[in-house]
Order: C-alpha cells, then structure tokens, then sequence
C-alpha cells in the first residue's frame, strides 16, 4: 500500500502563499546552508511533477522574505484557485521550483480542498 504526504494543502476558497526554506551547498565548507539572496525563483502549480503550470496565471515570480534568509514565498490569488484548481478537488497538484530553467528543489505535492 502507498500512502501519499502532501507538503502543502490549497484551499481555493482563500489564497495560497506558500514559504519554502531553499538550501545551497557552500563552496568553502560543503554544508548545506539558508540560500541568502536567491533571486530569480518562479514558482508555479501544475498537474504533474515536472510539468508546466496549469495556466499562466499559477505561475508566480518568488521572493526571499527579508527577516529569514533562504526562505522565498509568493501569493497565489484566490480567483485564480478557483478558476483554475476547483476541476482538482481532493487531488494533487505540484508546485514546482525553478531558477532560470533549473529546479531549485523536488516538486512538493498539494492537495486541492475548498474548505471555506
């Protein structure tokens, strides 16, 4: 039996802003650290792990928040949830990381649900 884990659950009734922590190897040491003043990070939700976004508007330019060196996030709008995720209800969708056309990390499943 498989069991799945979802690392983020989308509501389409509020919007999604996920935070991810994204890690570099240092070149000095070799030990993974908080990727300070990453730039150029897109995130983006598609059907399947390594594929394109469902539509243009779920893909998203990402962000460091300035309090917390490596962690980017971005806002998914809620009208664009519903218009575009409500047909995934209670299945998985991927937000995918990339940084100019290289993946920044694995594909992290989401589970669609509309609670509100």
């Amino acid at each position: 039996m498989t069991t799945r884990s979802w690392a983020f659950t989308i509501d389409v009734a509020q919007d999604f802003t996920p935070n991810i922590d994204v890690e570099r190897q240092s070149t000095t040491t070799g030990d993974y650290e908080a990727y300070s003043g990453i730039t150029g990070v897109t995130m983006h939700l598609s059907a399947t792990e390594t594929g394109s976004a469902i539509d243009a508007s779920l893909s998203q330019s990402a962000s460091e928040r300035s309090a917390t060196p490596g962690r980017i996030h971005s806002t998914f709008d809620v009208a664009d949830l519903q218009t575009y995720l409500t047909a995934y209800r209670n299945k998985t969708v991927w937000l995918v990381l990339a940084k100019t056309g290289e993946l920044v990390g694995k594909s992290l499943a989401c589970l669609v649900t509309r609670n509100g």
